[in-house]
């Protein structure tokens, strides 16, 4: 997991990030530190590219892909951030075969078994859920249409997006021959079903629908694999600005991912204030309280006023309604607001330290949650400006120290 944030005023940037990664082995979580997830963009290039999630893109590490890139490109240079971002996805689309993108990885990792992973089969038994399970346990045949119907409405309320113009149902059908893939073991292992548990025909039709919307659109609940974020300064760009790359895969001969861009061409637009990935401690210092925090309070509200004789559902709903809108103008008025007041008057040097703070800020969170932490390391941070370029405040070394001075192995 991770913790970032990107805070932008009129005159720069700061980009802090935490550099712990994570892992699941056998139900753990496993963490390492020191993981840097910035990459410099090489000069006359005014900016960096900021990682979140996997590690890897298909099975090749996103910093490979983005070194590769940049330096094939050489010199680096483009009117906006968006622009590179996009140069980015062209050039990797373009030598995807020699970087280790494969159709066939991309196919088997998308539609798996474990929903954690990003499997969508191992999402859709999720979905059917227990009744589905035991219905086909208790006896196949009879369950077929049943089963084969639940498929369907599952395809009809989450996969019902647009559908990739470049992958015609053809297409993906090809994808899933080609990859090997038997659906239904798949599926068998996703419900935790016997190892000789057979399908019937009608089920099996349905999971290969599944298997074809789900390789022919991003439904609108996916939260993608692998973030980048381009930050910095396009050749044109007087402003700063970030560029999203959310990517969910590879298949299909190319990237699948979507964008988002975050900046604006008029000076008065600014600040900006962007947390990336876990920001729970984030949230609560600049808003006020963290989003579960909220909904905490909401189910207590509502609980209390159904308490109430002759109270209706309705009217508790309108009651908590009322009270949110109450508790949001607060928000706004002693919390955001004077934050925002505060970033667009900072200088460049305390706009860094103030990102950096924050970032700590959640480490402290996460250490002391419940479970495993998975936000720390070491803290890098750096700022961004068009007249300096990049500047880091904190940044790893390569050095590593002696592991009888190392509070991990590995730090």
């Amino acid at each position: 997991m991770t913790s970032q944030l990107v805070i932008m005023n009129q005159l720069a940037i700061a980009v802090a990030t935490d550099t712990l990664t994570s892992r699941q082995s056998a139900g753990d979580t496993k963490t390492s530190p020191s993981a840097s997830k910035v990459y410099e963009l090489p000069s006359p290039a005014t900016g960096v590219v900021l990682h979140s999630g996997s590690v890897d893109i298909g099975r090749t590490s996103w910093r490979l892909l983005v070194r590769e890139w940049s330096r094939s490109s050489s010199p680096l240079t483009a009117p906006t951030m968006s622009d590179y971002r996009d140069a980015f996805a062209v050039w990797t689309n373009q030598h995807a075969s020699g970087m280790g993108l494969e159709d066939v990885y991309g196919v088997i990792n998308r539609l798996g078994a474990i929903e954690s992973e990003g499997g969508h089969i191992g999402w859709l038994s999720t979905e059917l859920g227990a009744e589905v399970r035991d219905a086909l346990i208790a006896d196949a045949k009879a369950a077929d249409a049943d089963t084969a119907k639940a498929i369907h409405e599952v395809i009809k309320n989450g996969y019902s997006t647009d559908a990739f113009p470049d992958l015609s149902e053809e297409n993906a059908k090809a994808l899933i021959a080609e990859a090997q893939l038997d659906l239904g073991v798949t599926f068998q292992i996703a419900y935790s079903l016997p190892e000789d548990f057979k399908f019937s025909p009608k089920t099996v039709s349905a999971l290969e629908d599944f298997a074809v919307a789900a390789l022919r659109c991003i439904p609108v609940w996916e939260q993608s694999s692998n973030n980048l974020h381009f930050v910095g300064f396009g050749a044109q760009e007087a402003l700063g600005q970030v560029a999203k790359l959310g990517i969910y895969g590879y298949w299909g001969g190319r990237l699948r991912s979507t964008t988002m861009n975050l900046g604006a061409q008029a000076p008065y637009e600014y600040p900006y204030f962007y947390p990336i990935a876990q920001s729970r401690a984030i949230d609560a210092f600049w808003t006020g309280s963290s989003g579960d925090f909220n909904h905490a309070v909401s189910a207590a509200a509502r609980n209390a006023v159904l308490a109430i004789e002759g109270v209706t559902p309705e009217n508790a709903d309108k009651a908590v309604e009322a009270m949110n809108e109450q508790i949001f103008n607060f928000r706004q008025e002693k919390f955001r607001n004077p934050l925002f007041q505060t970033i667009g008057g900072l200088a460049i040097s305390n706009l860094g330290k103030f990102a950096d703070f924050l970032i700590h800020l959640q480490a402290f969170r996460s250490a002391t949650d419940e479970g495993e932490a998975t936000v720390g390391g070491f803290v890098e941070s750096l700022v961004i400006t068009p007249e300096h370029g990049v500047r880091w405040r904190h940044r790893l070394s390569t050095d590593v120290r002696g592991i009888e001075d190392s509070s991990h192995a590995f730090d």
